[in-house]
């Protein structure tokens, strides 16, 4: 499944970064540029870090330097999921992976990938839970408990779904 931005436009494969650490400047590829709203080859010459957190959720922010921080000082993983702002100006949700190389013992890079997740509507992911719920209580003869997830979705779905709980109740 290709990942969808908020923009309408699919990103199909992972960014590469390289985060040269004594210099202060970020190196990417073109998805790099694409997904943290830059211009296509902004990234190729290197910007400095905070150019990149800068277009972070600042609501994440403190994980995502935490993230990088940590990786530094410990020489651990990268792992890290954050929302970033795009060129719309709205926000995808990505994961960057990474892992720091050192240098005469001092960190010199943090290199690796981050890519976009599929967006996830969690109202279509709850309603689709109910509706297996319904089934399977239907299929396995609990009509109490079929009837409750029915009632619970004629209350809850949008109007122009209710023919459908109603054909599901066979109504």
């Amino acid at each position: 499944m290709l990942a969808r931005v908020p923009d309408g436009r699919h990103l199909s494969e992972p960014g590469i970064y390289n985060w040269d650490i004594a210099a202060d400047r970020v190196y990417g590829d073109t998805a790099v540029a694409f997904l943290f709203g830059l211009e296509p080859g902004s990234v190729d010459g290197g910007l400095p870090i905070e150019c990149i957190v800068e277009r972070i959720h600042p609501a994440d922010r403190d994980d995502f330097i935490q993230a990088f921080q940590t990786a530094v000082i410990t020489a651990s993983a990268l792992q890290v999921q954050c929302r970033i702002r795009t060129s719309s100006e709205e926000y995808a949700e990505i994961v960057v992976h990474g892992r720091c190389f050192f240098e005469s013992g001092a960190p010199r890079y943090l290199s690796g990938v981050l890519h976009a997740l599929p967006a996830q509507d969690e109202s279509n992911a709850a309603l689709s839970h109910l509706v297996t719920a319904h089934a399977l209580y239907e299929r396995e003869g609990h009509k109490q408990e079929a009837n409750w997830v029915l009632d619970l979705l004629a209350r809850i779905v949008k109007p122009e779904f209710e023919d459908r709980v109603a054909s599901l109740a066979g109504k």
